[in-house]
Formats: C-alpha cells, structure tokens, sequence
C-alpha cells in the first residue's frame, strides 16, 4: 500500500514538473518570438534609415552637378561676354 502511495505521489509530482516545464517552455518561446519582432522592427528601421539617407545622398550628388554645370555654363558665357566686350573695344579703338 505505501508503495502505491509513493508510486502515486511520484506521480503527481512528474505530472506538476511537466506542467511547470510546459509553462517555462511556453515562456521561453513567447520570449523568441519578442525578440524576432523587436529584432525585424530593428531590421525595418535600419532599411528604412538607409533608404533616407540613400536618397538623401542621391540628392546632393543631383545638387552638387546641377551647381557644377551652372557654374561650367557661368564660366561660358562670361569668357563669351568677354571676348565680346574685347571685340567691341577693338572696334572702338578702331573707329577713333
């Protein structure tokens, strides 16, 4: 009879660290799965960051040739307007 007690006690204290084990392994995974999503939120934000400054950058170097070509077409027409104004005052001198 104590034999069975013990044999039956055994076993409820099996079936409670089972349950206990069964909760610490549900906590564990929900634990994972936290950390899945914070780390694929990191993720999406890091992509998201490296989009922005991506375009950002794309932006500048647009800028940076666009104030280049101006800067290149300036330089033109003021070596026009010069060799213009040096026409015109060899014509001048010409004429006096």
């Amino acid at each position: 009879m104590q034999k069975r007690l013990i044999t039956v006690d055994f076993d409820k204290m099996l079936e409670t660290e089972k349950q206990k084990l069964k909760l610490v392994e549900n906590k564990l995974d929900e634990k994972c799965a936290e950390m899945v999503n914070t780390q694929t939120a990191n993720e999406e934000e890091k992509a998201k960051i490296i989009t922005d400054m991506t375009e950002r950058l794309n932006n500048e170097t647009e800028t940076v040739e666009r104030v280049k070509s101006e800067r290149r077409s300036a330089l033109k027409l003021a070596d026009k307007s010069l060799i213009d104004l040096k026409k015109s005052h060899e014509m001048y001198g010409k004429l006096r």
